[in-house]
């Protein structure tokens, strides 16, 4: 294994000075700007545990605890990440999977539109589905697809319930009508937060290709490793390359349970570091910024 080790420390630094701004920010309250590390106070990057940003809280905080059961957990997230809008969400509200009349739920989603707001976010992994080339418009579709997933899931439930596999857990989401990878990862994520026995971060990742990209300038050779294995390596030998740095992984992780990073944080921040270098090296720049004077 050889690793770059000018990019290997950037990738330690960027994880404590991004969450150094998230403690600032959300647990101190305090004013910007919370860097001065001039990219980081410029652009917007996710927070290094996906469990702290506002779409995924919502998801612990609101779906899970009003959905009564295992099943209509996962069919609410699923239905929350299709749109990945909070407030359209909200206009839906929880469902139960038994009871799923898709006319109610598009006759909410087409109210929303009435109002003047949006049903959709922007993100990219909102699809417009075109290939549903029979239903009019994106809403149709998506409400299409919802009455699909509404019917297999009912049919899959009990295989994935007595699976106990984190692997097979994914799999069955990503069998669902027009679920990609990612989404479907996404949606499994969700899902551990509350049936860890189902699904669990701290065992099962995958790589996505802007992980990739960053992995490869780490590990200039990754001799037979896979992606997903290096994320292991990085997570095992996570200690003593913030010591390295300096860095305390206790005192910096002091507003956490488990004082360390799991696999999916690992990913997520190879991902966002991507978008870091960007800009760094004069690549090419995030999508979200924001101006903070130092």
């Amino acid at each position: 294994m050889k690793l770059n080790n000018k990019n290997f420390e950037i990738f330690w630094q960027y994880i404590n000075q991004r969450h150094i701004i998230y403690k600032k920010k959300t647990i101190q309250k305090l004013s910007p700007p919370w860097t001065e590390n001039k990219i980081l106070n410029e652009y917007k990057f996710t927070n290094v545990f996906r469990d702290l940003d506002p779409g995924t809280k919502y998801v612990i905080d609101k779906i899970i605890p009003n959905s009564w059961c295992k099943i209509n957990q996962l069919f609410n997230i699923i239905i929350y990440r299709i749109y990945n809008k909070i407030t359209t969400f909200q206009a839906v509200w929880i469902q139960d999977i038994y009871y799923f009349n898709r006319d109610d739920f598009e006759s909410k989603l087409r109210s929303l539109v009435q109002n003047w707001e949006k049903v959709f976010t922007n993100a990219f992994i909102v699809s417009w589905y075109s290939f549903l080339s029979q239903e009019w418009d994106k809403i149709s579709r998506t409400t299409k697809i919802i009455d699909m997933i509404s019917l297999l899931l009912k049919e899959r439930f009990n295989e994935l319930e007595n699976s106990n596999n984190s692997q097979k857990t994914f799999e069955i989401i990503k069998e669902m009508p027009w679920i990609g990878d990612f989404l479907a990862y996404q949606i499994a994520v969700d899902f551990w937060y509350a049936n860890k026995e189902l699904f669990n971060e701290d065992k099962f990742v995958i790589a996505w290709p802007w992980c990739k990209n960053w992995i490869d300038r780490i590990f200039e050779n990754r001799w037979n490793l896979s992606y997903e294995e290096c994320i292991k390596w990085l997570e095992d030998n996570q200690e003593k390359w913030f010591s390295k740095i300096w860095v305390n992984a206790g005192i910096l992780f002091e507003d956490r349970i488990n004082k360390k990073l799991n696999l999916m944080a690992i990913e997520n921040c190879l991902c966002e570091i991507s978008k870091y270098l960007k800009v760094k090296y004069w690549e090419g720049r995030p999508r979200n910024k924001y101006i903070c004077n130092i």
